[in-house]
């Protein structure tokens, strides 16, 4: 094992995954140090498999939860009880390329500036076939010699899907940007944090593979799962938690008046971009309507004559 993957500590929050988390355990076993599964207390085999990978390598411990604490509290847990310098998460689904940990710790060791190192991000179906949504993140690299609050502004504006949070963290950067409120789109807070708190970088090499449900999962359902899996259910029909810390975030970086300018500007794109998505997704569809209804006009009007 390379001397590196010593100072890594992985945490596999699972509940109820027995179809895949043995997979999932194969492809990260020799990538940290220490690897520490938190079972959620599963009922559907998920903890045998768990227990018995455990028993056979020295070097990953299975702790099974009496009973469930939600998703959020159980990855805190991991986070705070880890006594090494980096940190990870991987979903118990999800799966790692080959020497995906190294090229991440290499980076984090060669810059104590940063914060958190993410690879490239595959999506697969639920049969494990890649397919056509694969997400770089070449924009971080670009932020370097930004201030905070430019780097705020571009992961309020750019940040997409949120599987940079499973990329490595330096330990005491993640505790320090953790959101302690068990919200939707916490992890989205957990990075926005991290980016106002110190550099992320890029490396295109390692990639992780996020599993999709889109065949057997809809919006409405994953949703519903998600909450569930919170251990709450007061967040479940808006993002006020979320967006409010991402507002604080911002204005907590402000010293002078250009920077309240741009911090308004920030919440400003929160709001309309997280917030009222919606009404502004419809608003441009009229627009576009409205459109192709004066081209049809024009367009008539040129044919009778």
């Amino acid at each position: 094992m390379h001397p590196l993957l010593s100072k890594l500590t992985m945490v596999i929050p699972v509940y109820n995954d027995a179809a895949f988390i043995g997979a999932t355990l194969e492809t990260c076993k020799d990538q940290a140090g220490t690897i520490v599964i938190y079972d959620n207390a599963s009922d559907d085999g998920t903890s045998d498999i768990c227990a018995n990978f455990a028993a056979k390598h020295a070097h990953v411990t299975h702790i099974r939860h009496p009973e469930n604490i939600g998703a959020h509290e159980n990855i805190r847990t991991g986070l705070f009880n880890c006594k090494t310098e980096y940190f990870s998460l991987l979903g118990s689904h999800d799966l790692l390329g080959t020497d995906y940990a190294e090229p991440l710790l290499a980076a984090l060791e060669k810059d104590k500036s940063i914060s958190l190192a993410v690879g490239t991000i595959q999506h697969m179906n639920e049969n494990g076939q890649p397919n056509k949504h694969r997400t770089d993140h070449h924009w971080v690299n670009d932020l370097y010699n930004k201030t905070p609050l430019d780097r705020v502004e571009s992961f309020v504006a750019k940040l997409r899907d949120c599987f940079m949070f499973y990329g490595i963290f330096r330990t005491s950067a993640a505790q320090k940007a953790w959101f302690n409120e068990p919200a939707l789109g916490f992890d989205r807070v957990v990075l926005v944090r991290t980016a106002a708190f110190g550099h992320v970088t890029y490396v295109e090499k390692p990639v992780y593979y996020a599993r999709d449900f889109n065949i057997t999962r809809n919006d409405k359902q994953d949703r519903a799962r998600r909450v569930e899996s919170l251990g709450t259910t007061t967040i479940a029909k808006n993002n006020v938690l979320r967006n409010k810390a991402l507002a604080e975030t911002a204005l907590a970086l402000v010293q002078t008046d250009s920077d309240l300018s741009q911090a308004l500007r920030i919440i400003d794109r929160i709001n309309r971009r997280l917030q009222n998505r919606r009404y502004f997704q419809r608003q441009r569809l009229f627009k576009i309507i409205g459109g192709l209804g004066i081209v049809a006009i024009i367009l008539a009007l040129i044919i009778t004559r």
